[in-house]
């Protein structure tokens, strides 16, 4: 999900400010113990606990902007955004530093900083990104599951694209933006603050006006802020994911992808005599597809198609595994057909688990068990990638094998010398 993060940066103007914004607050606390002495010190005047701000310039953007987004613009725990917090505090020490810092690069910086945090749009781009990065997040950490298969992977993305499109014309509900737009229509004054800094640009926010809407919103901003950054992300979401979502199928492999699908009963027709007909030509390429690996696992290719129109009879609505697996009867009467649900399953959505495997692979063999045997290492790293979850596992039954076992591997461990005298 990060180049959908990449397009919001590199091709919007207040996308590329937030970041740039972002990036200097961490410079500035970052590389100088001196100021990160100097706000903490202001923190504990105002009785304020503050968090270390975050990099944005990653190998994760979007984690790395999420995560510094709320550490500046979320209030401490157990008060809100009419009460100090991190935003105020950054925003009164690079007042201070504009003042008094004989630096002319840290005082340019300040007074910069200063300036743009007081700007309602800058702030409002903010909280928008906010819920941006909140959906995108989400799709991305649905993906990286072990059980995500192709059908609820496709369902996953569609739903984040349906979401992503509606934020162009209304916020996310309970989002973020939507936060920040009451809190203001709560004040009721001519001066609006965020956290005790007082912004310049607010629109008139009138008390019957509905902030679940963009109409307090001028023109520019809604065009610039919020249309083109979130066709920015859709637009990337469909090229990346064109073969899943079915806006690609030039090639075969993506043909294939898009023939999957059938299985996936929330597309089935309503109609009868429509159903009876879905998937048919799918399921004849995809036999055709992946016909050596249906062979040699004893698969009579000719029976699929038939099996299939039977189970669609039968299944009609239900779920597509539990309709197909009723029961033992069930699936020796379709065997056949099963195969290719069972290739559908073992496809993979995303690289995550690969990835987590190396990360295992590094965390296992470490300097001190470099010697591991290769199959040793290779069992060790399928039991803790695809083994019990160690609270649900019951040792019980292996320590009786190994108990009952004639020939025990004795471990020469040394023990600690129990007279041990001190070097001194």
């Amino acid at each position: 999900m990060e180049e959908e993060r990449k397009d919001i940066i590199l091709n919007s103007d207040m996308g590329a400010k937030v970041i740039d914004v972002l990036h200097l607050i961490y410079k500035t606390y970052h590389y100088s113990p001196k100021f990160k002495r100097k706000i903490q010190t202001l923190a504990d005047n105002l009785q304020v606990r503050i968090k270390t701000p975050s990099r944005v310039k990653g190998t994760r953007w979007s984690p790395h902007t999420e995560k510094a987004l709320k550490n500046l613009l979320l209030p401490p725990q157990g008060k809100t955004n009419q009460d100090v917090g991190q935003y105020c505090i950054v925003h009164q020490h690079m007042e201070h530093l504009a003042e008094s810092s004989a630096n002319a690069e840290i005082k340019g910086r300040a007074k910069h900083l200063t300036k743009i945090m007081k700007s309602f749009n800058f702030l409002a781009y903010c909280h928008l990104l906010l819920d941006i990065l909140k959906v995108i997040s989400s799709l991305s950490f649905s993906l990286q599951t072990n059980k995500t298969i192709l059908t609820t992977a496709t369902s996953a993305i569609r739903s984040c694209m349906t979401d992503l499109t509606t934020m162009k014309t209304l916020p996310l509900p309970n989002g973020a933006l939507v936060d920040l737009i009451g809190f203001l229509k709560s004040q009721n004054a001519d001066q609006h603050t965020f956290q005790t800094v007082v912004l310049g640009g607010v629109p008139e926010i009138a008390a019957d006006d509905d902030e679940s809407t963009y109409d307090n919103f001028s023109f520019g901003f809604r065009r610039n802020c919020v249309t083109e950054p979130l066709s920015l992300v859709v637009d990337g979401m469909k090229k990346r994911y064109r073969s899943i979502v079915g806006e690609d199928d030039h090639d075969e492999p993506s043909k294939i992808v898009k023939a999957l699908k059938v299985f996936h009963h929330d597309s089935w027709p309503e109609n009868d005599l429509d159903l009876a007909l879905y998937g048919n030509e799918a399921v004849t390429s995809l036999v055709a597809w992946f016909e050596d690996i249906l062979l040699r696992n004893g698969c009579k290719t000719p029976a699929v198609l038939p099996e299939w129109k039977r189970m669609k009879v039968l299944s009609t609505r239900h779920d597509l595994i539990m309709g197909v697996v009723p029961d033992k009867g069930a699936i020796r009467h379709r065997q056949n057909f099963l195969m290719l649900v069972k290739i559908m399953l073992c496809l993979p959505v995303s690289s995550a688990k690969c990835e987590r495997t190396f990360s295992t692979m590094n965390r296992i063999k470490t300097d001190v068990r470099s010697s591991l045997n290769i199959t040793t290492l290779e069992d060790l790293i399928r039991i803790s990638g695809e083994g019990p979850d160690i609270l649900g596992f019951d040792p019980n039954s292996a320590v009786q094998k190994w108990l009952s076992t004639s020939r025990k591997v004795k471990l020469n461990y040394v023990g600690w010398p129990e007279n041990c005298e001190d070097d001194d």
